[in-house]
């Protein structure tokens, strides 16, 4: 991908346009953008670069086609098949390692990831009952970067499919309603 020149978009100010190589060696111009300087309300453009998705050949996520359009990230729940390096840590012990981790893409929600049984090392880990760990308690890595807490994956264990009591919810008054008028 190469830039081809710069003009302006409207208001997000002047705009670098590429032409996009495929694997078969064809370039396709004008097929990439990016904002130079776009204005502070379009700050989360800055440093990115956009692809005019009419002229690609096809679109991927992780290692799955897309057919049709890219998923809406305000409602969604897609798993994706990837072949990522992911690699689990507790206490510097290698708990699981994989080529083939699901991931999890949910709207609010930073992505999960899942690993396939065989991956893990079956003597490191035990069975507990109703709970889910976020990376605060181990070291995930994937492709060689440390997966940080984010968002939407600390899970907080809460309600009566929880089988917790209402002093373990904490917070909770239950309260006798009122009796009717007479």
């Amino acid at each position: 991908m190469g830039p081809i020149g710069t003009r302006s978009l409207g208001d997000l100010g002047p705009t670098r346009w590429f032409e996009v190589v495929g694997d078969d060696g064809q370039a396709v111009p004008r097929a990439a953008f990016q904002h130079l300087d776009p204005p502070a309300a379009a700050a989360a453009l800055r440093d990115t670069v956009a692809f005019v998705w009419r002229v690609m050949d096809a679109f991927s996520e992780e290692d799955e086609r897309i057919l049709g359009h890219a998923a809406d990230p305000y409602h969604r729940i897609d798993v994706r098949r990837t072949s990522r390096h992911l690699v689990v840590r507790d206490d510097g012990r290698v708990v699981a390692e994989t080529h083939a981790p699901l991931v999890l893409y949910e709207s609010g929600f930073a992505p999960r990831w899942y690993v396939p049984r065989e991956d893990v090392d079956a003597d490191a880990i035990r069975l507990v009952e109703g709970q889910t760990f976020s990376p605060s308690r181990v070291e995930v890595v994937i492709d060689g970067e440390r997966l940080e807490e984010a968002p939407g994956q600390s899970l907080i264990a809460h309600g009566p499919d929880r089988n917790l009591s209402v002093d373990e919810v904490g917070g909770i008054q239950l309260v006798e309603p009122a009796a009717p008028a007479a």
